[in-house]
C-alpha cells in the first residue's frame, strides 16, 4: 500500500458547515495532515471569488482548485498557478447553439474573473432569475448581446428543477461540440 500524498475535499455539503465556515475537528485534522507533509485541497465548483468569501488566506489549504478546475491558486500565497479558458471561437459558436435551440444559460468570464457573467433567458426559468439576482451581486452581470464576443472558462445550462433532460441535451452537445467537457452540478 502506498503512502497516503494528498488529501482532496469538496467544500459545499462536505466540508463547510451551514453557516459556510470549517468545523474546529476539521480544521485541527487540516492542521495535522499538513505537519504530516500530505498535501491539502479544496476542490469546488464555486469561482475564487464565492471561495474567498468562505476561505480565509490562513485556512490549511495547499491548493484551491475552483470552478470545476477552471484554476488552482496555491492557497496560502494566494497565487494562481493554472487557469483555462474556452477558444473564443467555441465560445460563440455555443453561445450562437445555445440561443438557437433555445436554452437558458449563463457564460461565465474567464478565471479568475468568472464571477462576471453574461446570460441568455429563452423562456421563463425561476433558476435562471434567482441565480442572476443572486450571483449579479458579487459582479458584472449582463444580457448577451449579438455583436458582443466573449471570454469564457465555462458554460451553465438551466434546466427546470423536475426536468430529466440533462443526458439527452449532455449527448447532443458532446456530439455538436466534442472539445468540451460537460458535468452535472
Amino acid at each position: 500500500m502506498s503512502e497516503l500524498k494528498m488529501v482532496v475535499t469538496d467544500l459545499d455539503g462536505t466540508l463547510l458547515q451551514d453557516d459556510q465556515t470549517i468545523s474546529r475537528e476539521d480544521n485541527e485534522t487540516l492542521q495535522i495532515l499538513g505537519e504530516m507533509g500530505i498535501c491539502r485541497v479544496a476542490a469546488t465548483g464555486r469561482n475564487l471569488f464565492k471561495v474567498k468569501k468562505a476561505l480565509k488566506p490562513d485556512d490549511p489549504f495547499d491548493y484551491v482548485i475552483c470552478s470545476s478546475g477552471a484554476g488552482i491558486v496555491e492557497w496560502n500565497t494566494q497565487k494562481m498557478i493554472y487557469s483555462i479558458h474556452l477558444d473564443h471561437q467555441l465560445v460563440q459558436e455555443l453561445i450562437d447553439y445555445l440561443i438557437s435551440n433555445h436554452f437558458n444559460f449563463k457564460v461565465s468570464d474567464t478565471f479568475p474573473d468568472n464571477h462576471n457573467f453574461f446570460w441568455w433567458q429563452d423562456h421563463e426559468c425561476p433558476e435562471l432569475e434567482r441565480y442572476i439576482q443572486v450571483h449579479s451581486k458579487m459582479g458584472r452581470s449582463e444580457r448577451i448581446q449579438a455583436d458582443k464576443k466573449y471570454g469564457s472558462s465555462q458554460f451553465l445550462l438551466f434546466f427546470e428543477k423536475e426536468s430529466n433532460h440533462f443526458e439527452e441535451v449532455k449527448s447532443i452537445l458532446s456530439n455538436q461540440f466534442p472539445t468540451i467537457s460537460i458535468i452535472r452540478t
